[in-house]
């Protein structure tokens, strides 16, 4: 139950926008909660926009692996290696799903002046 090749170890922070706090706010209700630490230590691959095959190609988002672990959409991930903030916006589990290779595959958007 791993990512074949872990490069750096994560931070998840749970953080949801405002539009899924309160779906009928006008913009100015209360800030949302601020992000609680969910996992800390994550074994996690994040890869540079065209250097892995299959990962979108915009320029602002990342290809993220990680080892099973409580995460959700609109997460954030912070690199413990680098410091840099993350903002997880797809994921899904990966395959094949047998032979101890279960992980998470997703995609982070880099969210720069916002730390947890």
């Amino acid at each position: 139950m791993a990512i074949p090749l872990a490069t750096t170890t994560v931070s998840i922070y749970g953080r949801r926008p405002q539009s899924l706090n309160d779906p009928d706010a006008e913009g100015y209700d209360p800030a949302p909660p601020a992000p609680t630490l969910r996992a800390s230590g994550i074994r996690a691959s994040i890869t540079a926009p065209g250097a892995e095959p299959n990962a979108p190609q915009q320029a602002d988002t990342y290809a993220f692996r990680c080892d099973p672990t409580n995460i959700d959409r609109f997460d954030l991930i912070v690199d413990e290696q680098s410091g840099d903030t993350y903002e997880l916006r797809e994921l899904r589990d990966s395959l094949p799903t047998t032979w101890g290779l279960e992980h998470h595959v997703g995609t982070l958007v880099r969210v720069k002046g916002l730390n947890p």
